[in-house]
């Protein structure tokens, strides 16, 4: 099983949820994935403070912290 390209490039943090920043950066990277020939492509973000938890077989598998 051969795995498609993946496009990695660190993103500066987004100082302030400004949706128009957001969407700007959403249309660039999906316009990105259509230039590299993706049929398909699915991009978000989130601008968030919390703790994520994930449990597996009854186990804590991860913790983070969003900031």
């Amino acid at each position: 099983m051969t795995h498609p390209q993946r496009a990695t490039a660190p993103v500066a943090p987004v100082a302030s949820a400004d949706p128009a920043r957001l969407q700007s950066l959403v249309g660039d990277l999906l316009e990105e994935a259509r230039r590299r020939g993706a049929s398909a492509a699915e991009a978000g973000v989130s601008n968030e403070t919390g703790l994520s938890v994930n449990v597996r077989m009854g186990e804590v598998e991860t913790v983070e912290y969003h900031r």
